[in-house]
């Protein structure tokens, strides 16, 4: 796979235009307001699913070492950057783009990543998003992605 760990990540993506401010706030299942200022942080990959009739597998057991130990740096003013950290992939799979929060989703957009997942759930911590992955990754629209993310 030549594309960031986060392009897999961005399997999660469902590809709906939504408009978005910095006061846009979501309560997940535990009741806690999720905010711009709560999700802003540094994430590491440590799970990816995909389920498609029925059937779910791990995608994240198929990345290469260098893309698992990928970060995703969400910051305050809604840019994003993907570090390719530790293991550092041939070529490179850094870049930088923008996020925002609308919602229960969170919107991405930029080089590699585009559209928008589905916040199935976060504890201040641990960020789970849903979705099927955008046509740009290859994988059949009816798949359905769960990518889990833990903050640095």
């Amino acid at each position: 796979m030549k594309n960031s760990l986060f392009l897999l990540a961005a399997c999660t993506l469902l590809l709906i235009a939504l408009s978005c401010s910095k006061n846009s706030s979501y309560s997940s299942n535990t009741g806690s307001q999720i905010t711009v200022a709560k999700l802003s942080g540094t994430y590491a990959l440590k799970g990816l699913t995909g389920t498609y009739a029925g059937v779910t597998i791990s995608i994240y057991d198929s990345l290469k070492a260098c893309q698992k130990d990928n970060l995703l740096q969400l910051n305050t003013d809604m840019s994003l950057s993907l570090i390719d950290a530790g293991i550092v992939c041939v070529p490179p799979e850094t870049t930088t783009g923008t996020w925002a929060l609308k919602a229960d989703s969170l919107l991405f957009s930029g080089a590699v990543l585009i559209g928008s997942s589905k916040i199935k759930s976060f504890d201040g911590t641990t960020l789970v998003l849903t979705g099927n992955p955008p046509p740009a990754t290859g994988l059949p629209a009816v798949i359905v992605t769960e990518t889990t993310l833990q903050k640095q």
